[in-house]
């Protein structure tokens, strides 16, 4: 323990650490300013560049690109120059302080690699039923949170196969080394999973090297090992759908050889009429809207979330590209036309062609689902040719948006496949046509595959190639002649960041395994700019109560703690910078949260100085023992706060992350603050005779001789907290809890409107479309809804999120005094959006309940280690149960009554072991001041012991409860939406946890003690004991 006289000694080395800490935050600090400015300039200009005439998403797009161009421009110029050192802009942000998507806008994905596919891809015999139809259960009940996908597939095989051995499913002249022809179903086990880990590891470095070259500033990736799950977090994007493309396409470049609509007419009217048939046949299925097949066996290859304009491709050779690659000059007027078709299938959910070639015709995107699903019914299967392979185009034609073409791939004579794989490109760039200035695609073949390319190209002259990318078309172009060079170019209506995807996704090469995003969270900048607005009023309020409050109680020392504080503050920005931690929303709560308990240390400190000023010390006396004297109390109660943290970071993500990440340097920085800078400051003023006082005129008798018999009233306590925990539970098991989407699957949209809506009136329109699986919630306003709808999240297929997302524009159109467009409504009115699948949900309670339980044991086995009594460690974990179930019960009781949404969720769990930290942390300072006077064997009876200790801490208790509740405070009333939920958790939680720490903790540590020690002495109870 550090006394006085070694205090001394090291003053001279913590001035030096203070200057050097101080010093290397103004430097890391310094970054942020510079980028902050950089990019102030960046935004003037793209405001300076927008036109009048540009409104809605062409305005937003126009803004977002320009910034762009000004931060690319600054990419390689000096911005700061420190004389011995120069930086650009993209340095300069790098080491800038990282803001988290929910402060900046931006998208944070969470990735499973398909274990589904990787099992089919290692099987010699991927066809085979018994396989597949395993393969399918476990795919299932995998989706629904019920185990690990292989465990699941060999458990199921087992069952439905008695005897039957799975090696010889997986047995291949490839991995005989891997595994054994007598392998049991254990080792094909152990091999499909280390197989598995392998894709995993593999898809992961594939992913961080396109992320390397996506060219977002300050992006986040890592592997979380323990589930093989990839987290992304790219800040300030804003494309969802070109990140979409670069995480989850495999890269699985392919030329095929298409049919066309002359080849297939006749098909086409055939598989119309079967179609008709059907339906007649089972007229009441289809007159309620549903569907007569199972859905999963729709061909889901044939789908993507892409929305990359269509293009062609070109040869890149010395003469004119052109005469290589054709474009289709034939007419409809030659072919057998479908036109005078009517539905099911043709001119209903398939619009005819323009003109002859491999186009078979349009459909909306809205239903393309359907159309999928038509084609994959085995009537309409029959129709076709047995190697037809339909997919649609990646992205809609440039006359409208909305529609999309169809393509029917051919395979090559030896098999169904393509006429070439994509693993013979050896380069990929974007550029620039050099005839218009267009961005495009250029591609290099290796040797063999230029060969290859060469042998293709001429023998299908005349005919028209597929170019696919992850099974949707890029373009089908009719070859004009041979191509000897091996290069191509994939050129277009592209913008320029999607050619640079594009290139990117090519050249790092194809995923090992696919992958698919089973959550995401998207916020738009301007929520973004919201919270940093929010939170900055919230921290400088809750920053300039917390002063004047010290500053009023303790006069001269409170200006001290003052100061102090400020220097926390600064202190911990700058480590979050120079560690290149993110600050979240949830994050600057912790700092509001940490400026209120950040005095506490000071408060403790200063009242064992009044106590010792008031045995008649002298002043540089009283100010040495009353240092010495409080340091157990304030390293034992932030170390319990401390355990909370680390639980946090380790099972929190993202925003809950951040929020852990400040909460634990907020509790080192402020024991360095209050212990050393603070007494330094008193130790200077000591020696220079300037007054101090430690109360004010108002707070000199505050607290002073109370003697309230506590444990004599904690009967009262009991009836109180037992009524107000059966009320709460009884809420709790009638009414339950709003759960928040990532608990329990589903997808959250928050969206903006240009007048007044209501709430209930949305909610009974959507009702319709939706049926019960939909909430809809006034959000920061009238003009704004948060609704949330479990609606298709167990489908797990690429177009899902895109059918739910125009499903609902277009539920939504009516509300709006002037209906946007789609793409409008995509980027300006959806402000955000969150999607979990049930799996993700599933393995967050479950981490929820693994975090609440350790964080318990943590505690308990703590306090009985510190002070070798079980009865104080029981005692405070039963009182921490019961903030628990208090906080609960104000989130069941108040769910439908308060402005804001009172969600259990990933941040609510952080609130509830903040609440936790807290509540200990109080009780702490309470059982240290009861275990010092056992230790000194002060003159009582436990029970007075009991009382003494608690009466002598209640200045403590009251004055850190209450400078914590009024900052807290602050953030409930000034806080966005998005962290009111949060700051009640805490604020119910403080004031409990300050009740209970008296009431609870230490009247249950007596009654543990046993009745009848209630009125025997200390040494003899603990003789005893």
């Amino acid at each position: 323990m550090i006394n006085n006289h070694e205090l001394c000694r090291v003053k001279g080395l913590i001035r030096f650490f203070l200057i050097v800490l101080a010093l290397v935050c103004i430097y890391q600090l310094s970054f942020t300013w510079v980028a902050s400015n950089v990019e102030s300039d960046a935004a003037a200009y793209a405001e300076q560049s927008v036109t009048a005439d540009l409104t809605g998403e062409d305005r937003v797009e126009f803004i977002s690109e320009k910034k762009r161009e000004y931060l690319a421009k600054k990419a390689n110029e000096t911005v700061y120059n420190l004389g011995i050192a120069k930086y650009n802009y993209d340095e300069v942000k790098e080491r800038a302080l990282k803001l988290g998507l929910d402060l900046q806008g931006g998208m944070s994905v969470v990735l499973e690699v398909s274990k589904y596919d990787l099992v089919k891809s290692l099987s010699n015999n991927p066809k085979n039923p018994k396989l597949n139809e395993a393969l399918e259960q476990a795919r299932i009940e995998s989706g629904k949170g019920n185990g690990d996908l292989i465990d699941l597939f060999v458990s199921i095989y087992e069952k439905a196969n008695p005897g039957s051995q799975l090696v010889s499913l997986f047995s291949s002249r490839d991995n005989s080394e891997k595994l054994a022809a007598t392998a049991s179903n254990s080792d094909v086990k152990t091999f499909l999973k280390e197989e598995a880990e392998k894709g995993v590891n593999s898809t992961y470095t594939k992913l961080k090297e396109r992320i390397d070259k996506f060219g977002v500033s300050q992006p986040y990736i890592t592997l979380q090992e323990s589930t093989g799950r990839i987290i992304v977090e790219l800040p300030g994007v804003d494309n969802p759908k070109q990140v979409r493309k670069l995480l989850q396409s495999t890269a699985n470049l392919q030329f095929w050889q298409t049919y066309t609509i002359q080849d297939l007419s006749a098909n086409l009217t055939a598989a119309n009429e079967a179609l008709r048939s059907v339906m007649e046949e089972n007229k009441d299925t289809f007159s309620d809207g549903s569907s007569i097949i199972d859905t999963t066996t729709v061909n889901t290859t044939a789908f993507t979330e892409d929305t990359a304009t269509q293009t062609e491709v070109i040869a890149e050779n010395s003469g004119d590209s052109n005469t290589l690659f054709g474009e289709n000059t034939d007419t409809i007027s030659d072919l057998d036309t479908t036109a005078s078709q009517s539905g099911p299938l043709l001119n209903t959910v398939l619009l005819p062609p323009q003109s002859a070639g491999p186009v078979l015709g349009y459909v909306n995107v809205k239903d393309t689902a359907k159309l999928m699903e038509y084609l994959a019914m085995d009537v309409v299967v029959s129709t076709f040719p047995g190697d037809v392979r339909f997919m649609l185009s990646s992205g809609p034609i440039p006359t409208d948006k909305d529609l999309y073409e169809l393509y029917a791939m051919k395979g090559k004579v030896d098999g169904n496949g393509p006429l070439l794989e994509g693993d013979v490109i050896s380069n990929a760039t974007q550029s620039f046509n050099p005839t218009n200035g267009s961005p495009e695609v250029s591609m290099t073949m290796k040797s063999d595959g230029a060969k290859a390319w060469r042998r293709i190209t001429s023998e299908n002259t005349g005919k028209f190639i597929a170019i696919t990318l992850d099974n949707t078309v890029y373009s089908a172009p009719r070859v004009n002649e041979e191509i000897p060079n091996g290069r191509s170019v994939i050129s277009g209506n592209f913008e320029v960041k999607d050619a640079q995807v594009l290139a990117n996704i090519l050249e790092v090469g194809k995923l090992p395994v696919p992958s698919r995003i089973v959550q995401e969270d998207i916020v738009g900048p301007s929520l973004g700019r919201q919270a940093i607005s929010a939170g900055l009023i919230s921290m400088i309020a809750g920053l300039v109560l917390v002063i004047f409050f010290m500053a009023l109680y303790y006069s001269t020392a409170g200006l001290v703690s003052d100061i102090a504080l400020f220097a926390n503050i600064f202190f911990i920005f700058g480590i979050l910078s120079s560690i290149g931690a993110t600050l979240t929303l949830p994050g600057i709560a912790g700092l509001v949260l940490t400026m209120g308990m950040a005095v506490d240390a000071n408060v403790i400190i200063y009242e064992r100085i009044r106590e010792e000023l008031a045995k008649g010390k002298t002043m540089i006396k009283a100010i040495a023992d009353g240092y010495s004297n409080s340091y157990s109390a304030i390293i034992d109660s932030q170390l319990t706060t401390l355990i909370i943290g680390i639980i946090l970071s380790q099972f929190g993500v993202g925003p809950v992350k951040g929020f852990a990440v400040v909460l634990i340097i907020g509790i080192l920085t402020s024991l360095f603050t209050s212990i050393f800078i603070s007494r330094l400051i008193l130790d200077n003023m000591v020696r220079k005779e300037k007054p101090i006082k430690y109360y004010t005129n108002f707070t000199k008798n505050a607290f002073k001789n109370v003697n309230f018999d506590f444990m004599g009233k904690r009967r009262i306590g009991y009836i109180f907290s037992l009524s107000i925990t059966f009320i709460g539970l009884m809420f709790i098991f009638i009414s339950g809890f709003d759960l928040g989407v990532d608990f329990k699957g589903g997808r959250t949209y928050t969206v903006k409107f240009d007048q007044p809506v209501d709430a209930t009136e949305v909610r009974n329109h959507l009702f319709g479309t939706f049926d019960d699986k939909i909430q809809v919630k006034t959000f920061s306003g009238n003009d704004k809804l948060k609704i949330t709808t479990s609606y298709k999240i167990e489908e797990s297929f690429p177009e899902t999120d895109s059918v739910v997302a125009s499903t609902l524009y277009q539920n939504l159109t009516g509300f709006y005094s002037t209906d946007p467009s789609f793409s409008t409504w995509d980027a300006v009115y959806k402000e955000s959006q969150m999607k979990v699948e049930p799996t993700i949900a599933q393995d967050i309670k479950k981490s929820a309940f693994i975090a609440l339980g350790l964080a318990l044991l943590a505690i308990f086995i703590y306090i009985t280690i510190r002070f070798r009594r079980w009865q104080f460690a029981l005692g405070g974990v039963m009182a921490l149960l019961h903030d628990a179930v208090v906080v609960l019960s104000v989130f069941a009781i108040f769910k439908n009554i308060m402005p804001f949404t009172l969600e259990i969720n990933e941040a609510f769990i952080a609130a509830l072991l903040t609440v936790i930290g807290y509540s200990i942390n109080d009780t702490v300072v309470v059982f240290d001041r009861i275990r010092e006077y056992l230790r000194e064997s002060k003159a009582g009876t436990i029970k007075e012991i009991f009382n003494l200790a608690i009466n002598q801490t209640l200045s403590r208790t009251v004055i850190t409860g209450g400078t914590t509740m009024l900052s807290i405070l602050v953030l409930l009333l000034f806080g966005t939406e998005n962290i009111q939920g949060f700051a009640l958790a805490i604020f119910v939680g403080v004031a409990f946890g300050t009740y209970s720490s008296v009431f609870i903790a230490s009247s249950l540590a007596l009654e543990l003690y046993g009745k009848k020690s209630h009125d025997k002495s200390a040494d003899e109870v603990l003789r005893r004991k």
